[in-house]
C-alpha cells in the first residue's frame, strides 16, 4: 500500500513499480472512487473527485409536547395532547 498526499497545486505523486494496480482516492465531502491502473503510464492521470451525497439529520424537540409543522406541506390537522 502506498500514500500521496495532495500538495498546494492538487496534485499527488507517488513512486510504484510496473504493475497492475487499484488506485483508490478519497477525501471529506466527496465520493470515494477506485480505478484499476496499469504502470507504467506515459501521462499524467487525472481523477475527477465527484461530491458524495449530503445527509443531515435533524431532532426536534420541545417542553409543550406538541411539535408544530409547517401547513403548507401537510393539510392534516394539528392535533397536540
Amino acid at each position: 500500500m502506498a500514500t500521496g498526499i495532495i500538495n498546494s497545486d492538487v496534485a499527488a505523486t507517488i513512486h510504484l513499480r510496473s504493475g497492475n494496480y487499484t488506485l483508490t482516492s478519497s477525501a471529506p465531502g466527496f465520493a470515494k472512487k477506485s480505478l484499476e491502473v496499469h504502470l507504467p503510464l506515459n501521462a499524467p492521470l487525472s481523477i475527477k473527485m465527484d461530491l458524495s451525497s449530503a445527509t443531515d439529520i435533524v431532532n426536534v424537540s420541545g417542553d409543550s409536547g406538541c411539535v408544530p409543522y409547517d401547513r403548507m406541506l401537510d393539510r392534516r390537522p394539528m392535533r397536540c395532547s
